[in-house]
């Protein structure tokens, strides 16, 4: 299923498939269906718990500019406005 940066944890919340956008991707959890995982390429950055709205940081990645502003555009999608900086505190 495809989806825009802004729309992933949205589109995510809303299947059990593999969401796409771009080299990120998220998909509900099988046995937890309130968190969303997220991955930049196979590189695990973070999990969305939905009930709470938390950012569970997982993997900085390597801190590059498409992942910097990958994790800023994903997240002002459902309203948090932090940046990478703030989730993975560099």
């Amino acid at each position: 299923m495809r989806a825009t940066l802004p729309t992933l944890l949205d589109v995510a919340s809303k299947t059990n498939k593999n969401v796409v956008a771009s080299s990120w991707r998220a998909q509900r959890h099988a046995t937890r269906p309130h968190i969303i995982t997220v991955w930049h390429y196979t590189t695990v950055m973070f999990q969305y718990d939905v009930t709470q709205q938390n950012v569970i940081p997982i993997n900085e990645g390597w801190g590059s500019m498409s992942d910097k502003q990958g994790v800023r555009k994903i997240l002002a999608g459902v309203g948090i406005h932090r940046s990478y900086a703030d989730v993975y505190g560099k």
